[in-house]
């Protein structure tokens, strides 16, 4: 038989010898015993703590691997499914129980479930409570800051109307507009205050109430406003006051009024050696103390050039004004010894040339007045508030 070249060549025995026996194929190395899934692990692990929650024995162990009669890892895919849905409706079972031990998060740790009432005769077991935080102290709620009256919201609406002059924007609270539109002042002259800052600093005058306080709060009220008040209204501790805005802050509002000040002293000063100017004592003493608004100075200056001019009395300070604010309003008696509101020619050019003047030298009212009984009419004349100052917008 001819030999084949792709088979290895079979020994041949000497002659005379028997054939020898093959060696005994290798034993293959014994197979590490397989490791449980994750399946089997998981299982193992709910059913071992669902019976120690329930409080029943635990099972004995045993070996890992297919159980007697049970398929080999060629199982069908049904037989999977359902340790699958049993591992699911254990974990849902056992997620019950701890959260019925274990209580609502809010609940007090102290407290000891029905489940764990001892029997009689067994110990009782003491339960400590846990130390709860203490109970948060409640902030004294503030009270609300005391609203005007109706009384006092007419004065304010009244003054306001009577004192402040065109294009100057008041802010207030809901009532107060309400009242200051019934005295007259145009829509665009009054900004209602809704609760943000923005309000109060488009305007240039406030109206602070304590509903405004409330609205802002008053640190907010504090910082954007001056701090001398051109008027206050209210006895009985519901007060309504009238102040400049100051988007600068308060102090920068106090160093241009207190700069205002030296200027009006400097200004009386200077009028009280006018010869062509006529004081009484308490108009003379107003503007030794600088009181005198700079606009009136400035107008009796130029009055003077051409005229002699008696004034009997400078304007009286507001009611609630800071002293150091400045009396907008004087009344004159004569002109070049003529009343000042006769039918005489210097009388008539007296009051063409003071409603002649330009802003802001124009004053806001300039009418006849008589101040009693027994005296002759004056000529008052009134510049609207507030005085101009130099402040840091």
């Amino acid at each position: 038989m001819p030999q084949n070249f792709f088979e290895p060549r079979t020994p041949v025995a000497p002659r005379g010898e028997p054939p020898r026996a093959a060696p005994p194929a290798p034993t293959p190395p014994p197979l590490p015993p397989k490791e449980p899934s994750w399946l089997r692990i998981y299982w193992n692990t709910l059913r071992s703590f669902t019976r120690r929650r329930l409080g029943l024995a635990p099972i004995a162990p045993r070996e890992f691997g297919p159980r007697d009669g049970e398929p080999g890892p060629g199982r069908s895919r049904r037989r999977i499914v359902l340790p699958v849905a049993v591992t699911v409706a254990v974990a849902v079972v056992a997620t019950a129980i701890v959260l019925m031990n274990s209580g609502d998060g809010h609940a007090d740790h102290g407290k000891v479930s029905a489940s764990a009432t001892p029997k009689p005769g067994a110990a009782v077991p003491t339960v400590t409570a846990a130390p709860t935080a203490p109970a948060t102290t409640a902030q004294p709620t503030l009270p609300e800051a005391p609203e005007p009256s109706p009384e006092v919201r007419r004065q304010v609406a009244l003054w306001v109307s009577s004192h402040i002059g065109a294009g100057h924007v008041v802010a207030c609270d809901a009532a107060v507009c309400t009242e200051l539109r019934k005295a007259g002042l145009p829509a665009a002259a009054v900004r209602q205050v809704r609760g943000s800052a923005e309000d109060l600093l488009s305007a240039d005058l406030a109206v602070v109430t304590g509903p405004l306080r409330t609205l802002l709060s008053a640190e907010t009220v504090d910082r954007f406003t001056a701090g001398q008040p051109l008027a206050a209204f209210g006895p009985g501790g519901r007060p309504a006051s009238v102040v400049s805005v100051a988007p600068a802050g308060p102090q920068s509002y106090t160093t241009a009024l207190a700069a205002d000040l030296a200027a009006r002293k400097l200004s009386g000063a200077a009028l009280l050696k006018n010869k062509r100017l006529v004081l009484t004592p308490g108009a003379r003493a107003a503007l030794v103390a600088g009181q005198v608004d700079l606009r009136l100075c400035a107008l009796l200056a130029n009055l003077t050039r051409a005229h002699t001019v008696s004034v009997t009395a400078f304007a009286a300070p507001s009611p609630g004004a800071d002293a150091s604010m400045a009396r907008t309003g004087m009344d004159i008696a004569s002109v070049d010894t003529y009343l000042a509101t006769g039918p005489s020619a210097q009388a008539g050019a007296l009051r063409k040339l003071i409603v002649g003047q330009r802003a802001p030298y124009r004053p806001l009212h300039v009418v006849s007045v008589k101040r009693t009984p027994k005296t002759n009419p004056v000529l008052s004349v009134f510049y609207a508030q507030p005085a101009p100052l130099t402040r840091a917008r």
